[in-house]
């Protein structure tokens, strides 16, 4: 009984902030090929955790019928709801799944990876290659963490 309780808390604080990520966001139709490059990348998320769609399915509480039609890129605008649970239940971050769909998150910036695939995808492959190389050896020439500062550190006293 506590622990169904504390599941149901649980549950109920992530659904406020999704509505509260909601409310926030902003998002438009996906055209064809970004649907489906989302898709693409939401089932090689989960093919990677080896998780059936029912699985996905049952931690995102939606059904296997939705996860299967935006792995296919059938929906030109899934509900943010839906993806924010499906990025929580993959253990992806919400802003990287946001701008794949090339909905807006303002508290929250994408990676760089995404982030460079959303502000210039009509740049040849092997360009986008070659920046994530180049981030990759600046990050580790200077001891940057790609997640970025921490609380606090990032302020002026």
């Amino acid at each position: 009984m506590c622990c169904r309780m504390i599941d149901e808390m649980l549950r109920l604080r992530s659904l406020y902030e999704t509505m509260d990520i909601e409310k926030r966001s902003t998002y438009n139709t996906m055209e064809p090929k970004r649907a489906k490059k989302l898709g693409k990348r939401l089932r090689a998320r989960r093919e990677e955790l080896g998780l059936s769609l029912r699985q996905l399915a049952e931690r995102a509480e939606t059904t296997d019928t939705t996860i299967i039609r935006i792995e296919q890129g059938a929906y030109a605008a899934p509900a943010p709801d839906k993806l924010s649970r499906i990025a929580a239940a993959l253990d992806l971050s919400l802003a990287d799944v946001f701008a794949l769909a090339e909905y807006a998150v303002p508290d929250d910036l994408p990676s760089f990876q995404p982030y460079l695939r959303s502000k210039y995808r009509d740049m040849p492959r092997e360009a986008v290659d070659d920046l994530n190389k180049a981030f990759e050896r600046i990050v580790r020439k200077h001891g940057y963490d790609p997640a970025g500062p921490q609380d606090g550190e990032d302020e002026t006293p």
